[in-house]
């Protein structure tokens, strides 16, 4: 996983920073981009010439930037590359991940967008068992069924789907065929913030931390944090 910091094995603290070169932001690009390259879509283009030409400014060197980006262009439609590529390039007000996060949320079909945004009323650095998640997704009606599948095995698929558009870390599956079946995920510690940045803003959902809470007239979930040991799972604040 990337990140800005990680437990060594001594449990020593070991922060990734950012890359130092254009190449080393470039090969690692290329080869996020073009693992799994079945789900790619034609490579290169003119797009993604610029895109790599000018990746240093688009992700600030950061490699969960560079990861997320190219995991966007690997499963962005072709057609929409070329307004993607002058967004990236031409927005300044935001942070370069954040900027890149909001391209990556935008581009998902909305029952998978409701799905991701969901997650952000979880706890920061918490294991999310993927039952449960899949049961909360399931109560708030967002997986509908599609291709035969039910729900738990559509949730499976939205699951694997954020996993590989990077959205969702992956923590711990089972074995069997169709790469086993996902046991628990996590949202990274950088991506989690902006979550719930995105969820208020769009009044998605709600965040408390204590104290009387009044319901806000326009958001869909509220999540209430009673201390840092307990947590209320977000609730719909629709009928």
């Amino acid at each position: 996983p990337w990140g800005s910091m990680h437990e060594g094995k001594n449990g020593s603290i070991i922060e990734l920073g950012h890359l130092l070169h254009k190449a080393a932001t470039i090969i690692l690009f290329d080869r996020v981009y073009m693992f799994c390259s079945m789900r790619g879509t034609t490579y290169p283009t003119k797009e993604m010439h610029m895109i790599r030409n000018n990746i240093m400014q688009i992700t600030g060197d950061l490699p969960l930037a560079v990861v997320i980006l190219a995991k966007l262009m690997r499963t962005m439609d072709l057609r929409k590359w070329g307004p993607a590529s002058e967004y990236l390039m031409s927005n300044e007000e935001d942070t370069k991940l954040k900027t890149i996060l909001s391209v990556s949320i935008d581009d998902l079909p909305d029952e998978l967008k409701s799905c991701l945004l969901y997650t952000a009323g979880f706890p920061e650095n918490r294991i999310i068992d993927a039952h449960q998640l899949v049961r909360l997704w399931m109560a708030e009606g967002f997986l509908t069924r599609q291709m035969g599948l039910e729900a738990e095995q559509l949730g499976q698929c939205y699951l694997k789907e954020l996993i590989f558009r990077g959205l969702l870390q992956l923590i711990s599956r089972s074995s069997g065929g169709d790469g086993g079946r996902v046991e628990s995920v996590a949202i990274h510690d950088q991506i989690h913030p902006l979550l719930r940045l995105e969820v208020q803003h769009t009044s998605f959902m709600d965040l408390h931390y204590g104290g009387h809470v009044q319901p806000p007239a326009n958001t869909r979930h509220l999540a209430l944090y009673i201390n840092s040991n307990k947590f209320s799972a977000p609730s719909s604040l629709l009928g």
